[in-house]
């Protein structure tokens, strides 16, 4: 976990109207960040529109942005089992022409956090189960005609083995098993822990998972494997960020405080 990532985990944690410097700082501690660093990561996450800068005296504050509480979402997706729905058999595709290098990455992007699957560099597919309201995730693209979105049945239609080519699903399912075995472990271990080292392994357990979970396409039934590890995960990370949550609070709470 790089400084960055922990940085941007705290305020996807912490849903907070805004941090003082000195909370930043208490909260960061337990992992070695240096003001240096710390100070680098916000004046980054300020150029890129993420956050806010306000001062009062000689106090900075850090007030998220309606982009950082977009990346808030994109975490609380992946940790949100989607209720299993029948599946149609029809796909949503996203068919993008951009020259613009730097237009074409963050059209990448958001597909990937959208869980779409490239089955050639401009077309983007993956299965329509009608709960993600997409022309509205790409309503500003698709307003440029460099993309457009359409739904409907494919073919030839996608079988479980061309899912599990697409969405690399063999090795994310065996990076799955390794996370829920660790967390399980880490589980084990938070009673012998002091309250700021069990803070420091739930922010870390947090940024592994994820990491993986925000990979797990969250296929229809039909195309995964009826073993398929996603939904294990997260039930065990919401049993050990609880736990986590609940020892650490005398941490995390002094430093909000301060």
């Amino acid at each position: 976990m790089t400084d960055s990532d922990l940085i941007y985990g705290l305020f996807a944690t912490f849903d907070y109207q805004c941090f003082s410097i000195r909370q930043l700082k208490c909260l960061t501690a337990p992992f070695e960040v240096s003001e240096t660093s710390l100070r680098s990561v916000l004046s980054r996450m300020k150029k890129q529109g993420v956050l806010e800068i306000s001062r009062k005296g000689r106090t900075a504050f850090y007030t998220p942005t309606g982009k950082c509480r977009n990346y808030g979402g994109n975490v609380a997706r992946a940790f949100k089992e989607q209720n299993p729905i029948d599946w149609s058999g029809e796909m949503v595709t996203a068919a993008f022409s951009i020259s613009d290098s730097s237009a074409r990455y963050s059209l990448q992007k958001r597909l990937r956090e959208y869980r779409f699957a490239t089955i050639f560099p401009g077309v983007w597919i993956r299965p329509y189960l009608g709960y993600e309201k997409y022309d509205e995730v790409f309503e500003e693209v698709i307003k440029t005609k460099c993309c457009c979105l359409t739904i409907g049945p494919m073919f030839p239609e996608l079988t479980r083995e061309d899912a599990a080519v697409l969405w690399n699903l063999e090795k994310l399912s065996e990076q799955m098993r390794r996370q829920i075995h660790r967390t399980q472990e880490s589980y084990k271990y938070l009673n012998e822990l002091s309250a700021e080292e069990v803070f420091r392994k739930k922010m870390e357990e947090g940024d592994a998972a994820v990491r993986i979970l925000a990979e797990d396409p969250m296929l229809p039934a039909v195309l995964q494997d009826k073993t398929w590890p996603g939904a294990e995960l997260r039930q065990e990370f919401f049993k050990f960020n609880k736990k986590a949550t609940e020892l650490s609070l005398p941490f995390w709470s002094s430093c909000l405080r301060s």
